[in-house]
């Protein structure tokens, strides 16, 4: 049978279900192809009627959440991710093993894969090499469609990653700018997405990125150097997590998926500079605060500053003695005097907001502040010293 499906002449624009007909009575069993977010593209004739995953797929055109995570949990992700050939997937909660290969473009960006049935038939040896052709004949089969939408979300990719890899010339780009973007509103944003802790393989970012589609079907996807990156727009130049982002937020915080955010900008072809202000945002904020799950690159201006100047400058200059001051009181006494008054500068002195984080009641917090203010004679109207004296606690992650 393989040898005979090999020598199959291969007739162009014919179609997918043309080879997945052929493919389903050659092997014996039922097939489906899916692209990379696991829809489906197509599949054979649906005779399984005793399977629970065949029919999810097929009823739904999509594997749900919950059956992703299990390909995660399982190791099948991974398994099918390293595999160059055909990967067996079996386990005690399938009806039936499976088996399953990818297809190619030309320029071997993954299109799909196919998952094989074995609920007639066992795999024999030779299927895999079957199983292999079938994905040949699927990518030259998509490559040759000049309307099939597969080819479509590569172009996409390839563009958006040529934006943020090098500087085009504008005038070649321009017109596929304003058809990928003329639904943009004037106050732009781009976000980069790390799943890392949510599935370490990251074989399921085309997956996540069609979810996160799902939740905010207006925004632009792409996936570029292992994060997905998001492109939006909102009607306010200042963004607002709750309003703009509330679907996403909540989505990330359940599955632990970060994300940084540029500032707002309103010219496409700076998304380079803007790129490169969110996944500072992105890096900052996973060092400093695993609690949230979007970050600003606002909220880490300071420290992309001092990262910026500290090669050129001398940064001891910028430091104010008061904090040296209270880190030799705490070594001294005991005491935390120090963390005391960085938790209250970085909650923007609001004492409620100080005293939670740290665990104090009120009043010994009210405390510890006056015997600051009492022995360094300090203004808290002051904005130039209160600045001056972040700044120096923000300094204090080069000492080490």
């Amino acid at each position: 049978m393989c040898e005979q499906f090999s020598n199959m002449p291969f007739e162009k624009g014919k179609g997918i279900m043309r080879i997945i007909d052929d493919a389903y009575r050659l092997l014996g069993n039922p097939l489906v192809v899916i692209d990379t977010s696991y829809n489906v593209l197509a599949h054979s004739e649906n005779s399984v009627d005793d399977d629970p995953l065949w029919n999810e797929l097929i009823k739904h055109g999509r594997f749900t959440h919950n059956t992703v995570n299990f390909f995660i949990e399982t190791g099948f992700a991974s398994a099918v991710a390293d595999t160059d050939s055909v990967a067996l997937l079996t386990h005690e909660k399938l009806k039936y093993d499976r088996a399953c290969s990818k297809f190619f473009d030309h320029q071997g960006v993954q299109l799909g894969s196919i998952v094989v049935v074995a609920c007639y038939t066992p795999f024999k040896p030779e299927d895999d090499k079957l199983i292999v052709r079938v994905c040949d004949n699927l990518s030259a089969e998509i490559q040759s469609s000049g309307t099939y939408h597969l080819k479509e979300r590569v172009f996409h990719d390839a563009f958006i990653n040529e934006l943020l890899s090098e500087n085009p010339d504008r005038e070649i780009v321009k017109p596929v700018v304003e058809e990928l973007y003329k639904s943009l509103k004037d106050n732009i944003y781009v976000s980069v997405g790390d799943i890392s802790n949510y599935e370490h393989t990251l074989s399921h970012l085309a997956y996540l990125r069609d979810l996160f589609e799902s939740m905010e079907n207006e925004f632009k996807y792409f996936i570029y150097l292992n994060n997905i990156i998001m492109i939006f727009s909102v009607d306010s130049p200042t963004l607002s997590i709750k309003r703009d982002l509330g679907a996403l937020r909540d989505f990330f915080i359940k599955y632990n998926i970060y994300s940084g955010v540029s500032d707002c900008f309103h010219n496409l072809y700076e998304i380079r500079k803007y790129y490169r202000q969110a996944l500072s945002a992105l890096n900052y904020g996973m060092s400093h605060n695993q609690n949230k799950r979007i970050y600003r690159f606002d909220d880490y201006r300071l420290d992309f500053f001092l990262d910026s100047i500290k090669d050129s400058v001398d940064i001891s200059e910028l430091r104010n003695p008061i904090v040296k001051y209270l880190r030799a009181d705490d070594e001294r006494d005991g005491t935390a005097k120090s963390l005391t008054l960085q938790t209250y500068l970085t909650n923007a002195l609001n004492e409620e907001r100080t005293a939670a984080q740290l665990g104090l009641p009120l009043d010994e917090l009210l405390k510890r502040l006056r015997e600051i203010d009492e022995k360094y004679d300090i203004d808290w109207c002051d904005g130039n010293l209160m600045s001056a004296l972040l700044i120096t606690f923000k300094l204090q992650s080069y000492d080490a």
